[in-house]
């Protein structure tokens, strides 16, 4: 007997096993056993009475013309869905509490269905899950999707900031993750040693000239990462894909009730930085320098009024031409009186994050880190073929630039000797 095309199948990502794992999500969320294994197949049975047909038939072998789209519906709806509304922190029992008050949704919209005549019960979840199935292929977060990158940070929602020629220009968390930092702090522990003479240089700078000139006991609320949309690319994502910037310091061990907390290295990005205004006479990355973001702060307002947040940068070596046969270019902290150079930046000034590939050579150091090569190494490449947006900017518009280039100087040519300049 055939049970059609809808009919789910045995295993581990049948009906029944996904009944199963939310049954156990229960159990784990009440802290006691509320079945055992051998009363749950009866009790599912009654729920899902097509199991059962299928358990009785399993010496004929799978049902004729079965197929996964109910079971990959089911782990959207216990699985996806679920996981997207949480912190990714104890996901378990925050997805619990969220079905269980999806269910008493569906509930009520069904009884009001049955008391009201007319009313139809409208799913709050229908175009989450619809997102859910489109994006299963990428790996990107559209912005109404964004997740906290920093669960055991104080900072609650995120502000952004709109311009006329893009729609949103970065986000950053609504409440700095540390109110009040002293300068002397954020010299030591960020690793800025030049913060007040930088600060200084950005406010005369921007003619602003505060009645207390900041010192080392200035205070600066500060932020522990920073979000910035992607220009969007239709062949790569249909949304826009936000790319988060950190400037973490690093933190010692310590003990909590939960038991000993193990320290943490500090984590402080590479970013690509506009330094020029774009021209079209030249490629496409022409004004664009790569830098380390130490710190991200905003100017406290009895020094001045600044509209957007700030970052101390170290910075690279300009980009030059890059290195045959890999077509990286290769980068290098730059320097200015035997100091690192250094200056303080709007936020609005990056463009994206990026990735530092260390330039071995022929031995690797064992005090190589992934926490700290980028302070031990002193040469990198540029990686482009991480992301689709690094090759798409450093590959496909430098390429397209020099082809255009080449036509146009082909056709001045044909123009000034005719078909000889063809040649």
């Amino acid at each position: 007997m055939s049970l059609g095309p809808m009919t789910p199948y045995l295993g581990p990502a049948s009906s029944l096993a996904l009944a199963g794992n939310v049954l156990v999500m229960h159990e784990r969320h009440l802290g006691r056993p509320i079945s055992t294994p051998s009363s749950r197949r009866s009790l599912f049975w009654g729920i899902l009475p097509w199991e059962k047909e299928i358990y009785d038939q399993r010496p004929h072998g799978t049902a004729d013309g079965f197929n996964t789209e109910n079971t990959e519906r089911l782990h959207i709806d216990f699985a996806k869905a679920g996981y997207r509304t949480t912190n990714k922190v104890h996901y378990t029992r925050q997805m619990t509490i969220w079905l269980a008050r999806q269910e008493a949704v569906y509930k009520f919209g069904t009884y009001l269905q049955w008391a009201v005549p007319g009313y139809i019960a409208d799913s709050a979840n229908d175009a989450d899950n619809n997102d859910l199935e489109e994006e299963e292929e990428g790996s990107a977060v559209p912005a109404r999707h964004l997740p906290p990158d920093d669960p055991d940070s104080d900072d609650e929602g995120e502000l952004g900031h709109d311009t006329p020629s893009r729609s949103l220009t970065y986000r950053v968390p609504k409440n700095p993750s540390f109110p009040r930092v002293p300068a002397a702090t954020i010299v030591s522990e960020f690793h800025a040693p030049d913060f007040l003479i930088k600060l200084d240089d950005f406010l005369k700078s921007n003619s602003i000239n505060p009645h207390h000139p900041p010192d080392v006991n200035s205070t600066f609320p500060v932020y522990k990462r920073l979000s910035i949309p992607l220009p969007q690319i239709s062949e790569v994502a249909s949304h826009v894909v936000y790319d988060t910037v950190r400037a973490v310091r690093a933190e010692p061990g310590k003990m909590t009730a939960k038991g000993i907390m193990p320290a943490k290295e500090g984590r402080f990005d590479t970013v690509l930085v506009r330094k020029d205004t774009p021209d079209p006479d030249h490629d496409p990355i022409h004004g664009i320098s790569v830098a380390r973001i130490r710190v991200i702060f905003r100017l406290p307002e009895h020094y001045g009024s600044y509209p957007h947040p700030l970052a101390y940068v170290d910075w690279y070596k300009p980009l030059k031409t890059p290195v045959p046969n890999i077509r990286m270019h290769k980068v290098s902290l730059s320097s200015r009186n035997h100091r690192q150079h250094s200056s303080i930046i709007p936020i609005t000034e990056i463009l994206r994050s990026c990735h530092l590939i260390p330039v071995f050579g022929k031995s690797l150091s064992p005090l190589w880190t992934s926490d700290r090569v980028l302070d031990q190494c002193k040469s990198f490449y540029l990686n482009l073929y991480l992301r689709h947006h690094d090759f798409y900017l450093f590959r496909y518009l430098v390429d397209l630039y020099d082809y255009k280039r080449a036509e146009e100087q082909r056709r001045v040519r044909i123009r000034q000797f005719g078909r000889a300049g063809l040649y």
